[in-house]
């Protein structure tokens, strides 16, 4: 399975760019040209939470999911990621797949791991 992104209503629909850089710094080069893009699970996954957004956060979505040709399935090949821009471009916001909500009237970014128990959480003002 493949995720395509439209801007115009799906009049037209193009892969999603990779992000360049991954949460650490590191270059990530991953190209449309060499048929890499970002792969974003969605309603047909049980056990991940489709693309996350609200209202108040315009413009902002956060979704799991990975770099290459394909969706990957199992959770050590999983990321977090986040645009700030309608999804027209994208930063991996946590190395693996974490449960994201926006807090305070979406002025905090709250994280926390999906597939593992945990006693604390992860925030980010910025």
């Amino acid at each position: 399975m493949k995720t395509y992104i439209s801007f115009n209503r799906g009049g037209k629909w193009d892969k999603i760019k990779a992000p360049e850089r991954s949460v650490l710094g590191a270059p990530l080069n991953c190209w449309l040209e060499s048929d890499c893009s970002l792969h974003l699970h969605s309603y047909s996954t049980e056990d991940t939470p489709p693309p996350y957004s609200t209202s108040n956060a315009v413009g902002f979505i956060v979704g799991i999911g990975n770099l290459g040709k394909e969706l990957k399935y199992t959770a050590e090949e999983l990321n977090t990621y986040l645009s700030r821009d309608g999804g027209l471009n994208w930063i991996e916001l946590k190395k693996g797949p974490y449960m994201v909500k926006f807090g305070d009237h979406d002025s905090i970014i709250i994280a926390a791991p999906l597939f593992k128990p945990t006693r604390t959480i992860q925030y980010s003002f910025d």
